[in-house]
This record gives structure tokens, C-alpha cells and sequence, in this order.
């Protein structure tokens, strides 16, 4: 019997967006992805067994450290 995607692993999903280049420049890479993924997410209106505002909490938050981390502090996560 399959399971069905649930909130817990579109987390760690969003977790790990952008970080399977190993040896490469992963944080521009990464801050264009949750960028996308961020912006995207605001649009979905279908999750399923997903928690879509949890998602994008965390998605937003993930968004904010990449750009403390790239020296990008001063856009907001609904700016992007």
C-alpha cells in the first residue's frame, strides 16, 4: 500500500531544495529555488494531505537564513 505525500516530507523536501550539488555553489542555487518554491507555494491552492501555510512558514524561514547566509537581509520572504 503507497502513502500518500503528507506535510512531513514536503519539509524535508523544502529542507533540502538546492543542496544535492555537492562541490558546487549551492547557496545562489539554493536562494533561487526556495525563491521560486516560496512564490510558487503562495499560488497552490490544492495540498492534499499537505499543511500548505506550515509549508510555507517553513519554506519562508528557510528563504530568510539562505539570505543571512548570502548577505541578501534586506528583502522580505513576501518579496520574493
Amino acid at each position: 500500500m503507497s502513502q500518500s505525500w503528507a506535510t512531513e516530507q514536503e519539509l524535508m523536501f523544502v529542507k533540502n531544495l538546492g543542496t544535492y550539488r555537492e562541490g558546487h555553489e549551492i547557496i545562489p542555487m539554493r536562494l533561487k529555488l526556495l525563491e521560486n518554491y516560496v512564490r510558487a507555494a503562495r499560488e497552490r491552492f490544492n495540498w492534499g494531505n499537505v499543511n500548505g501555510e506550515r509549508v510555507i512558514q517553513f519554506a519562508e524561514a528557510e528563504l530568510v537564513e539562505e539570505r543571512l547566509k548570502t548577505g541578501q537581509t534586506f528583502r522580505s520572504p513576501l518579496t520574493c
